[in-house]
């Protein structure tokens, strides 16, 4: 069918000025009914608009340079102002409900029609995707008809229960052990979110039993009261605890599962037993400026991103091998290898932790942690492994990254107080001028510096 693309322009600035009419209107003066009109007006709108916004991203997958889930993701997360976790939903969802050949039809249809929400749809989906690998495309479609009929007519309350019930029904006739272990493995994570405002962060987890007998025995010898107890003169962490350290311990069961946790982790670096990760052995990176390690105050940064007050950070050196990076100080180290060496060395790696602090392609979240040294100028032909010609980028930045006008090319923009942030120079295709392009996630603008004293 031959698009209109006048009429879709058309149509789009009729949808931008009839959503901004309705936000000019004087709503304290509306009676009720027409107010309760409205309300379900705009959620009928609000469940139909995700289930077009789905065909795009259809579309948009079609595109050679976003096939792969992930630039994908990115490219959404970019454009679109969100982050990265609700990019990738949005991609799994239209793969249900969107397109000629929906998985769900029913369900897609129904949400084409604003007659279900978000919930009922998560309700759904995760429902069928518990169905055991012997269920036929018919009962499938059976459970897909039967929920979107709950799902139209019942609030998402409902819909879980009558879910979980057409479930162990089914479960009860078509017994699976098959599908319960891929069940298990499917549903097994372990989530660390972001930090707080204090740097305190939050998570989730959902373990399988194996995992879980061997965090038992862990939190049963660690987390014991007057084991691994900070406030203790000196922590104990093997044997068994001093009586009078124990009964005076008032932590929680669940601040010594903490600290249970956090001992283990430490010890487990402190072993050295690890082996090493992109080049480095496995531990902690921290970063600081000089002024912050003398004055031992303000925050340091990870190579996993997050942060650390800097007292905690000289604290952390005291217990293992850690990498601790002053970039403001002089090390002496080798920097510049030239052409003697393609890989970077460990103490490339470490500059460039504090350098980049993560991929330096535009708009991807990646920490250094993730990351691989990715050469400026390629080495093959000419290139050098010097400090000044070395990068952080994720395996995707390296692999989409090369010396033509329809790859991805990078340089370093040099200022006076570092090595400079990485520019990157997008292909053709993506932008004919190839107007370069950085990456801002991971740097923090510099703080002012203080006024001198009057006197």
């Amino acid at each position: 069918m031959t698009i209109d693309l006048d009429e879709v322009t058309a149509r789009q600035s009729r949808l931008e000025s009839a959503v901004a009419s309705f936000a000019e209107m004087p709503w304290d003066d509306l009676p009720t009914d027409v107010v309760d009109s409205l309300l379900t007006t705009l959620e009928s709108a609000q469940r139909t608009l995700p289930t077009l916004g789905g065909e795009l991203i259809l579309r948009l997958r079609r595109e050679p340079r976003l096939k792969r889930v992930k630039r994908l993701r990115t490219h959404l997360a970019n454009l679109l102002h969100i982050s990265a976790t609700d990019a990738g939903a949005r991609i799994a969802m239209a793969a249900d409900l969107a397109g000629d050949q929906p998985t769900l039809p029913e369900a897609a249809a129904a949400a084409r029609h604003g007659l279900v929400g978000p919930e009922h749809l998560r309700i759904m989906r995760d429902t069928i995707a518990k169905l055991p690998d012997t269920a036929s495309d018919a009962d499938r479609a059976r459970f897909d008809l039967e929920l979107t009929g709950v799902a139209v007519s019942e609030r998402p309350e409902v819909l879980r229960r009558d879910a979980a019930l057409l479930l162990a029904e089914f479960d009860a006739t078509r017994d699976d052990p098959v599908t319960r272990e891929r069940s298990r493995a499917a549903r097994r994570d372990f989530v660390l979110g972001p930090q707080d405002a204090d740097g305190m962060s939050r998570g989730r987890f959902c373990l399988d039993p194996e995992a879980r007998a061997y965090l038992e025995i862990v939190l049963a010898k660690l987390g014991r009261p007057g084991m691994c107890n900070a406030d203790d003169p000196i922590p104990t962490v093997d044997g068994d605890p001093d009586a009078t350290a124990a009964a005076g311990d008032t932590r929680t069961t669940a601040q010594r599962n903490h600290d249970a946790v956090r001992a283990a982790l430490r010890g487990l670096l402190a072993s050295g037993d690890l082996g090493q990760h992109r080049g480095l052995p496995v531990t902690a990176i921290v970063t600081m400026t000089l002024q912050d390690l003398e004055s031992a105050s303000g925050l340091a940064l990870t190579g996993g991103g997050s942060t650390v007050p800097v007292e905690d950070a000289i604290r952390m050196a005291a217990h293992a091998h850690h990498y601790l990076y002053v970039y403001d100080g002089t090390t002496g180290r080798p920097l510049f290898l030239g052409r003697s060496k393609r890989l970077a060395s460990a103490d490339q790696r470490i500059v460039l932790h504090a350098i980049d602090r993560g991929c330096t392609v535009p708009g991807c979240d990646q920490p250094a942690y993730n990351c691989e040294v990715h050469h400026l100028i390629e080495w093959s032909p000419d290139g050098t492994t010097d400090i000044d010609r070395l990068t952080l980028t994720c395996q995707d930045g390296n692999l989409s990254a090369g010396p033509t006008d329809d790859e991805w090319q990078a340089r370093r923009r040099y200022d006076v107080e570092s090595l400079g942030q990485t520019l990157w120079y997008p292909p053709k295709s993506v932008d004919p001028s190839r107007q370069p392009r950085a990456n801002r996630f991971h740097r923090r603008p510099n703080r002012p510096h203080p006024e001198p004293d009057a006197a």
